[in-house]
């Protein structure tokens, strides 16, 4: 990265936490470089690092075994009564188990999305320089006219000169 290029990623750091830009993190791409993964670490907690690496294959995992589970014990076949109205037992757990998901997803998953993410990757120059290379970024300014920068291809330097100098 060149000298010239820490002012242009510190202002474009300001305008996203101004909300004069938006940044996406393509997470899974991003998430392959070790220094990304350390900084969000920093950030939010290994914890919450960790739901979000793998909360999308275990759910499917865990619905997986739930429909087994469900079919070998009839449970679809077993009414009951909710509110006046027949339900399966099969349904009532899987609205359950759906509904512990959405929960555990808005309060762990969230934390490391969005700004949080944009904060790690505009603190480290080399980061940031290797994660446009590997096509994690886009950036977007706000506005009237909203354009969009994209990696690799777009020139994020001439865009936040534009887009972000006033942050």
């Amino acid at each position: 990265m060149r000298d010239e290029d820490r002012p242009l990623l510190q202002a474009l750091g300001d305008a996203v936490r101004g909300g004069g830009m938006r940044m996406h993190v393509h997470y899974r791409r991003a998430r392959r470089d070790r220094r990304f993964r350390d900084g969000l670490v920093r950030l939010v907690g290994a914890r919450t690092v960790l739901i979000r690496d793998v909360f999308a294959p275990v759910s499917l995992g865990v619905l997986l075994v739930w429909f087994l589970v469900a079919e070998s014990l009839k449970w679809h076949e077993t009414q009951v009564y909710l509110a006046g109205q027949p339900m399966t037992l099969g349904t009532l757990i899987f609205l359950g188990l759906l509904l512990t998901m959405v929960v555990v997803a808005r309060t762990e998953v969230r934390k490391a999305q969005g700004k949080p993410l944009a904060e790690v990757v505009t603190s480290d120059p080399a980061l940031f320089e290797d994660l446009w290379r590997a096509g994690a970024l886009a950036i977007m300014s706000t506005g009237d006219k909203p354009q969009i920068c994209q990696s690799p291809r777009g020139d994020w330097r001439q865009f936040v000169r534009h887009h972000a100098v006033q942050y």
